[in-house]
């Protein structure tokens, strides 16, 4: 074996210990932002299903207190951005096996695939006019005839 033979064997070594290092770490920040993806449309996901318990709960609210005959009306202030984007507000609505209107609010997000759900049971129709609104001010009203959810 020359002299030489040996500095190559030394650099090919040093080399190949710098790619092997390389793809590995290059693996390590695939892996960690999948991640941090996953779980960021789950944070977004929970932060959007604690915004429509709250709105279903005011819903719910409303839909008691007009029994009365009375006008009713209750502002919700929710944040207008939800996991770094914005998001919508709507209200669906199925009759169940005994008529009554079980709907469910609607949350989407441009950060999910689909849409969020909260199911609430009201005597009365909700309403969401114009279509579905933005987060960040909400009101929540009757007067007379089906609860009108609008932007503030």
């Amino acid at each position: 074996m020359s002299r030489s033979d040996r500095g190559v064997s030394t650099a090919l070594g040093y080399t190949l210990t710098l790619a092997i290092t390389a793809v590995l770490i290059s693996g390590l920040f695939v892996t960690a932002g999948s991640v941090v993806d996953t779980q960021r449309e789950r944070a977004t996901a929970e932060e959007l299903t604690v915004h429509g318990e709250r709105l279903a709960a005011d819903l719910m609210t409303v839909d008691r207190l007009s029994r009365s005959g009375q006008a009713v009306e209750l502002e919700r202030d929710l944040p207008t951005v939800v996991g770094g984007g914005s998001y919508s507000i709507g209200v669906a609505g199925e009759p169940d096996e005994d008529g009554e209107a079980t709907q469910r609010i609607e949350l989407r997000s441009d950060r999910l695939d689909g849409p969020v759900s909260v199911r609430f049971t009201t005597e009365r129709d909700v309403a969401v006019e114009p279509g579905p609104i933005a987060g960040g001010t909400v009101v929540i009203g009757f007067d007379g005839g089906a609860i009108e959810v609008r932007n503030g």
